[in-house]
């Protein structure tokens, strides 16, 4: 008896009501989930950027070291002057007195490095292309060194490019 009292000066919600209800809060749970997925594509596209632009920058930087110490273009830089190649052969200056050849470059998506008799690996994976143009006696260029990583929509391209001065004259 109470129980009827007490309900019958409140009225219940329709079940127009609770349908809208239902499906404003649906809207907004998928409004929500996208916002987190967008947040997340644009995470996961950030990080591969920011991975590509620091192996890309030691792999110039190193090279750009090792070819502004090399030897002049007498003792032999490949591709030769005015050419264009995925490698780079030059004699590396360790010391006055050691000079050793030096190579880079790109065999499958990898970048490696053959210093004498010994190969290492630059960048193991995301290298599309990099191509080296001997310029004039003393310029080495890198005309185009493009770095990939991802793939669909948080696939980052980068590409980099520098010209190189040969020191040792």
């Amino acid at each position: 008896m109470r129980l009827n009292k007490y309900l019958k000066g409140r009225r219940g919600m329709t079940l127009i009501e609770l349908t809208i209800v239902i499906a404003i809060s649906g809207i907004l749970i998928v409004g929500i989930l996208k916002l987190f997925q967008t947040s997340s594509d644009i995470w996961t596209s950030s990080l591969h950027s920011i991975a590509i632009q620091q192996k890309g920058r030691t792999a110039l930087e190193e090279i750009t070291r090792f070819v502004r110490q090399s030897t002049s273009p007498v003792t032999g830089i490949s591709p030769a002057i005015g050419g264009t190649s995925s490698s780079l052969k030059f004699a590396f200056m360790k010391d006055t007195s050691t000079i050793v050849n030096m190579e880079y470059f790109k065999s499958g998506s990898a970048l490696y490095r053959v210093s004498g008799n010994s190969t290492s690996t630059l960048i193991e994976n995301y290298v599309d292309s990099i191509y080296f143009k001997h310029v004039s006696s003393y310029v080495v260029t890198i005309e185009t060194f493009t770095l990939t990583k991802g793939t669909g929509k948080n696939q980052k391209t980068l590409t980099f490019e520098r010209t190189i001065n040969i020191r040792n004259r």
